[in-house]
């Protein structure tokens, strides 16, 4: 959490504009909504602005959007539709988060320039991270407030196998507990009683 606020902190001071969006509004709503839904970039910058209903905070997205094929409604903290309603009104743009460079290098500049952020928030990036880490955060702390289950239902995979390869055991302890498993009927016999009997 330390390092998620650090990077916040950097994309809310980011200058310049984003396709005429405040480059320090682009930034922190972009962060928040890969954090809170646990979705991969590419179906991120594929959202229209339509797909964000500021009103009930769901972000919809579509089907054809995801890698598994299947529709995913989520409801934002107040904080990321707040950072989203801070870019902007949403009838001014077609994508909830516009970029200017379309086909194949899409999110090759947009991880250029994530990178930025990450140096000047001093996160470390090892090769292959970037907003991956970002799911990989997402997965995790909703597994610590939850289970692996609901996990693997938010990060949209078919097996918990793959799930649990993105739980960062640093936020997941694993905690197992024989409070629910069912108990035989047997109860302590007592010294007392075995005397009376």
């Amino acid at each position: 959490m330390d390092e998620l606020g650090r990077i916040l902190r950097a994309a809310d001071e980011t200058e310049g504009t984003v396709c005429g969006l405040p480059a320090g509004r682009f930034w922190p709503a972009l962060v928040l909504t890969c954090y809170y839904t646990g979705f991969r970039i590419g179906a991120v910058m594929q959202l229209r602005a339509a797909d964000f209903d500021p009103q009930t905070r769901t972000i919809d997205v579509p089907a054809a959007m995801q890698k598994h094929r299947a529709e995913q409604v989520l409801r934002l903290p107040r904080d990321g539709a707040d950072a989203i309603a801070a870019m902007g009104p949403l009838t001014d743009r077609e994508r909830l988060f516009p970029w200017p460079y379309d086909g194949k290098g899409t999110t090759h500049f947009l991880l250029k320039h994530f990178k930025r952020i990450l140096a000047r928030a001093d996160v470390p990036l090892r090769r292959g991270e970037g907003f991956h880490k970002l799911r990989k955060t997402s997965a995790s702390y909703l597994a610590k407030a939850t289970d692996e289950r609901t996990a693997q239902d938010h990060l949209g995979h078919s097996a918990l196998s793959v799930t649990a390869l993105y739980l960062d055991p640093r936020i997941v302890r694993r905690q197992h507990t024989s409070e629910l498993m069912e108990r035989p009927e047997w109860r302590i016999v007592s010294n007392e009683t075995e005397g009376a009997a």
